[in-house]
């Protein structure tokens, strides 16, 4: 109750805001009344979701893969149940990295977090790529020219050299695996902070080494989500889709750069081209996806076999640096009739991003050619023993994805006396997928338009040039 009481008539203004308070005072208390029971509902809603998709990780994921061996589950079991004391309090991104490191306990590229990206927040006005040990920017928002093609230096203080470590303890699988697939959670200020870095309010202190040279910091100020473009490692890499869902066209590190076989025609998932003056057939796969913009790769298998058969090749290259995988089965019988369809000499390109399907293509190739087989480039992105066939299963609430993984592979030993042994149907085994002639990408050179492993091939099957 509010007493209201004045001595003079002539306070009749003042009675009124006297009263006008009177009557806004419960108003006022229920108001906060109501938004700290709204705060505390939102928690509770929160914790509740938060507690539903962990069970769901646990029983979809954590109790499914096979990827773990049985204590390093039993220790996936105790950092789901430690995320489970703190659901309610973990914020997107500290919730996003908890799942991701109950997912690396695996140690297995393929047992990975599939991000809803929305539930991260705002991004950096950057699209980065893992070039070798170099970070370098594939893309800058329309008010940061000067940063394509810039190496980042440093990122929340933090050198570049450092951040590899740091991503470790969110994704498994080989050194090289964890670097190049990294690069989402440097785009993230909210998970850059997750990590324990340095962030002010949304914005990220960075320094650069400019394309001329130069070495600059900036403050990057976070942008919404859907002003930032959102194509896949593999087409920044080739320079495909650089405009934003909102319409806004980013600046490309690539633009005005020549243009190497290897990013021609970037739209296409695969493709093959006679090279006339070097009586090469060049192949390449960006995927082993069953189609592409409504052609079959089935279809494309046997038009790239025809084409073979019609120009009886000296030389062959399968280009497979950027085929991040898919389904074995609809390349297998290409891969045995290229590896034995030139007269001379098969080329077999690999990278850190070849990955999968791409690694299996790879060692099928390979062994079909035999002597003939020259691997060139880089390491692949995975072991030579892994598990994968890997089924999504999609939480409830954050919309995140866990793969377990079913199926083994070794295409070293094979796999055949053990459990869920898959990869041994296709009757391939490699002693290594290491180079042969190691021409890795540099960011230098990607940034020129040169093509080192292409070039390497060319320099290894005709010494003196073409003839």
């Amino acid at each position: 109750m509010c007493a209201t009481r004045f001595t003079r008539p002539a306070a009749s203004l003042a009675v009124a805001f006297a009263a006008m308070l009177c009557m806004s005072a419960p108003a006022s208390a229920s108001t906060d009344a109501a938004g700290a029971a709204g705060s505390t509902a939102t928690t509770a809603d929160l914790k509740t979701r938060q507690l539903q998709d962990l069970e769901a990780a646990r029983t979809g994921y954590v109790l499914a893969t096979r990827a773990y061996s049985e204590p390093v589950r039993a220790r996936a079991l105790a950092a789901l149940d430690a995320a489970k004391a703190r659901a309610g309090s973990m914020s997107d991104a500290e919730f996003t990295l908890a799942l991701a490191r109950v997912a690396a306990m695996a140690d297995n590229a393929h047992d990975a977090l599939h991000l809803n990206g929305k539930l991260n927040g705002p991004r950096l006005p950057l699209r980065v790529v893992w070039i070798g040990d170099e970070l370098v920017v594939a893309l800058s928002a329309p008010q940061l020219p000067e940063l394509a093609g810039a190496r980042i230096l440093s990122l929340c203080g933090k050198p570049v050299a450092d951040l590899p470590a740091l991503a470790r303890t969110v994704i498994g699988g080989p050194d090289q695996y964890v670097r190049s697939r990294s690069t989402w959670l440097w785009e993230s200020p909210a998970l850059l902070a997750a990590l324990g870095l340095p962030v002010d309010q949304g914005r990220v202190r960075a320094s650069f080494r400019l394309r001329d040279g130069q070495v600059v910091e900036r403050t990057l100020d976070p942008i919404d989500s859907i002003q930032v473009p959102t194509a896949s490692t593999g087409e920044l890499l080739r320079g495909a889709h650089s405009a934003a869902a909102s319409g806004t066209v980013w600046h490309s590190a690539l633009l005005g750069a020549p243009v190497p076989m290897a990013f021609q025609e970037p739209d296409k998932r695969f493709r093959s081209v006679y090279i006339q003056a070097y009586d090469t057939l060049y192949v390449q796969f960006r995927g082993n996806w069953d189609n592409d913009n409504g052609r079959e790769l089935g279809k494309f298998a046997g038009d790239t076999a025809a084409l073979a058969v019609k120009t009886h090749p000296r030389f062959i290259i399968i280009d497979q640096r950027y085929n991040g995988g898919g389904n074995t089965n609809l390349t297998q019988e290409l891969m045995k009739f290229l590896g034995t369809a030139a007269r001379d000499r098969v080329y077999i390109f690999t990278s850190e991003y070849t990955f999968s399907a791409g690694i299996a293509s790879t060692a099928i190739a390979r062994q079909a050619a035999g002597g003939k087989a020259k691997i060139v480039g880089a390491p692949v992105g995975d072991r030579l023993r892994w598990w994968s066939e890997n089924p999504q299963r999609c939480l409830p609430n954050s919309g995140h994805c866990l793969s377990p993984s079913y199926g083994l592979w070794d295409l070293q030993k094979g796999c055949a006396k053990e459990d869920s042994c898959f990869g041994d149907q296709y009757g391939v085994k490699v002693s290594t997928l290491d180079p042969d002639i190691p021409a890795p990408l540099t960011a230098a050179d990607w940034l020129a338009g040169y093509d080192a492993a292409l070039m390497a091939a060319a320099a290894d099957a005709l010494p003196g040039g073409p003839r």
